[in-house]
């Protein structure tokens, strides 16, 4: 597959395997998970969001070990659960807040809070043209680069998943919105952040990760113009 797994995040889908295994056992059902259905992945993680495990967490270790194990159909139903679970998170998260945003100019993030835009969302809707940054630039007298920045954030921020550091990474590899984001190949975008992340000392992102962020970015409109 070409990437890595730590050995503490290797064992940490195993035991969600052998959770799955057990809870199996306990419906009178297969042990081998490798013969579950997807009706029962979504029984298993019906009772464990019903004890209040974390369902994303369960779904991502599932996924991964389907896609080793070779069962397709269970890995892609795995994974459909849980991009269906990020989503419903997304809509009842607050708006990601400007000063949460990692390596952002203290100096930037301050003049726009004056201005009374300390959301990303409020930023985009009103600096989303060049010229309306370029005016916050004159007007707090700040270098034009530290606002352009900051809507770089708030426009890729519109990914789910795509928060501070994944944000920062990208505007390093050199996709700053989610226009450009849209114009990669899953698989060409992956190597490319990989080829950047090993440089940089970063995680790359998984295929997954890159096929999802590059699925959504078709979805979404543009809103934010770059000259």
């Amino acid at each position: 597959m070409g990437e890595r797994r730590s050995p503490g995040t290797i064992q940490a889908h195993l035991r969600v395997a052998a959770r799955f295994s057990s809870f199996q056992q306990h419906q009178g059902r297969p042990a081998d998970i490798d013969q579950a259905s997807p009706e029962d992945i979504r029984s298993f993680v019906d009772e464990a969001s019903a004890q209040g495990d974390s369902i994303k967490g369960m779904l991502w270790s599932l996924h991964n070990y389907y896609r080793y194990s070779g069962s397709k159909r269970l890995h892609d139903y795995a994974q459909q659960l849980r991009r269906a679970a990020m989503e419903t998170e997304k809509k009842h998260r607050a708006t990601p807040k400007l000063s949460q945003l990692e390596g952002a100019s203290a100096k930037a993030v301050a003049a726009l809070l004056a201005e009374g835009i300390e959301s990303t969302r409020h930023l985009l809707e009103l600096a989303a043209s060049s010229s309306e940054r370029r005016r916050l630039a004159r007007k707090h007298t700040i270098p034009p680069e530290g606002i352009e920045e900051l809507a770089f954030f708030a426009d890729l921020s519109r990914i789910t998943d795509i928060k501070g550091k994944r944000s920062r990474f990208l505007i390093e590899a050199g996709i700053r919105t989610v226009a450009e984001l849209r114009t990669w190949n899953p698989l060409e975008l992956r190597q490319h952040l990989t080829r950047v992340a090993r440089d940089s000392g970063r995680r790359p992102p998984t295929n997954a990760e890159t096929e999802y962020w590059v699925q959504q970015s078709r979805k979404l409109p543009d809103v934010l113009t770059v000259d």
